[in-house]
């Protein structure tokens, strides 16, 4: 019978040993992990729920909102195919959280990573426009054998004489795909009978040969309206992003431009609005 006491008392005192050593471990093993915040991702692709997110591989739901620092590579993929559409790097870290926006509007085009620069970009000076802006049409903004161009020149044009007649404004070199690194262009409002004025049309060369985009009946081609509203009360910011996508219309314009014997429009698509 001591035999068996004598037994007991050891295998408890190594249970006490144990939870002891466990306790004291306890507070080293939180100090050593260092943990992180993810960027806020919203979902602005047209897959919307049908778009997937993994964290160095897995699926970002498995690790239960706990996230250790450290670098991380987020992929984004069609759930339905399992095609990565996306990825990027980050530098993990304690109480960094961005908010970035998942953007593709349509499904031929790649998606890409944003964040809202409008938020922090300073204001307009009096009588004037910030205008960020990229060449998202890969079908209507394509050379003749149908490449979409890498680079465009963007001529704005408003009215500056009539309600009707869009002239040029200003040009804006080298437009490229890519929201993310582009930069703000400072425009200057055109005013036309005392008034400023708030619609803004673009026409486009070629930047590399300088060539005139036509519509389908040789002319120069002349974008669907962007809208710039101004408010002399409350002018606002004057800031806008802007991306420009592919129109497909259902029959022949002359003011349309025509690829593959379709008619397309160029749209002026205001983000973060």
């Amino acid at each position: 019978m001591s035999r068996i006491i004598t037994r007991y008392f050891f295998y408890l005192s190594l249970i006490i040993l144990f939870i002891s050593a466990c306790k004291r471990q306890e507070p080293y093993l939180k100090d050593a992990a260092s943990y992180a915040d993810i960027p806020v991702f919203i979902n602005n692709s047209v897959l919307g729920d049908k778009l997937g997110t993994k964290l160095n591989g897995r699926p970002i739901e498995s690790f239960g909102n706990v996230f250790l620092s450290g670098p991380g590579k987020f992929s984004f993929y069609n759930k339905n195919t399992g095609n990565v559409l996306l990825e990027k790097e980050f530098n993990l870290q304690d109480k960094k959280r961005d908010t970035l926006y998942i953007f593709q509007p349509d499904s031929t085009i790649t998606p890409q990573l944003l964040k809202n620069t409008q938020l922090n970009e300073p204001a307009a000076p009096a009588g004037y426009m910030k205008l960020k802006i990229a060449n998202l049409s890969n079908i209507a903004l394509s050379n003749s054998a149908g490449v979409p161009y890498r680079k465009l020149d963007v001529i704005v044009k408003s009215t500056l004489t009539s309600v009707v007649t869009y002239l040029p404004i200003d040009t804006l070199i080298g437009i490229g795909k890519d929201l993310d690194t582009a930069g703000y262009y400072l425009i200057k409002k055109p005013i036309r009978a005392g008034l400023i004025q708030t619609q803004y049309k673009f026409s486009f060369l070629d930047h590399e040969t300088k060539t005139p985009i036509q519509s389908s009946n040789g002319t120069v081609y002349l974008s669907l309206s962007f809208s710039a509203p101004h408010n002399p009360a409350n002018p606002g910011k004057q800031v806008y992003t802007v991306y420009l996508t592919d129109t497909s219309r259902p029959s022949a314009g002359a003011a349309y431009i025509l690829k593959n014997g379709k008619y397309y429009d160029v749209s002026s698509n205001k983000l973060f609005e």
